[in-house]
């Protein structure tokens, strides 16, 4: 027989009734740790909030320390002629949108090649790594010239995702953002266009891949 008065009881249900508890809490507080929650009620215990967990990165680095480099490009070539390196296709989108704007020369520069771990736009990929969408200079560091993009895939292509995904590139063509997707598949490299902004979700167990300039 419990040793507790009607009062009592009455007290505590009206109690848990004015913090909000549902009959569900109700249940759940029944089937838990009652010793803990014994301890903190006597003082000799405290609660804690849980913090919560660190947010996954949406992408991570996998290439860093392999000393890859691009060489200096005159920026004269383009995606839309490179016929001989995209022998599987391009998109021909590249014409239509006019995403076929010659670059301005380039010194050496270094790559980084990253990997997604998370789902994500091509706003939040770039967003992560530190480019002010809102910012059109901020924009342009994180983006090659088409012969740069080009140079790479020519020069270290074990760094593209292979199975058909996507390795990513940001240039930029007649003041407008695009996004080159290079695939591997077996008749070679074949390469699409998107505008920046499209909302797409690119999934992360795809774990498509994403090259920038390395910034100091």
């Amino acid at each position: 027989m419990s040793s507790y008065k009607e009062g009592q009881i009455n007290q505590l249900a009206n109690a848990l009734e004015a913090a909000d508890y549902t009959p569900e809490d109700v249940t759940s507080l029944g089937q838990g740790d009652l010793i803990s929650i014994r301890s903190f009620v006597r003082g000799q215990a405290r609660i804690v909030p849980i913090e919560p967990p660190e947010p996954l990165p949406i992408l991570k680095l996998i290439s860093g320390g392999q000393g890859l480099v691009i060489g200096a490009c005159d920026g004269k070539r383009i995606i839309a002629k490179a016929k001989e390196v995209f022998r599987s296709g391009i998109d021909s989108d590249f014409e239509r949108w006019r995403a076929n704007e010659p670059g301005q020369p380039t010194p050496k520069t270094v790559p980084d090649v990253h990997e997604m771990v998370k789902d994500a736009t091509f706003s939040q990929m770039f967003g992560f790594l530190g480019a002010d969408i809102d910012d059109v200079g901020s924009m342009r560091k994180y983006c090659f010239t088409q012969h740069q993009i080009i140079d790479f895939v020519e020069k270290y292509p074990d760094w593209l995702r292979a199975d058909g995904y996507a390795t990513f590139f940001l240039f930029q063509s007649h003041d407008e953002f695009f996004v080159a997707g290079v695939c591997v598949s077996s008749d070679g490299l074949f390469v699409r266009v998107s505008r920046f902004e499209d909302g797409h979700v690119w999934r992360a167990g795809r774990r498509r891949r994403v090259v920038v300039p390395q910034l100091a």
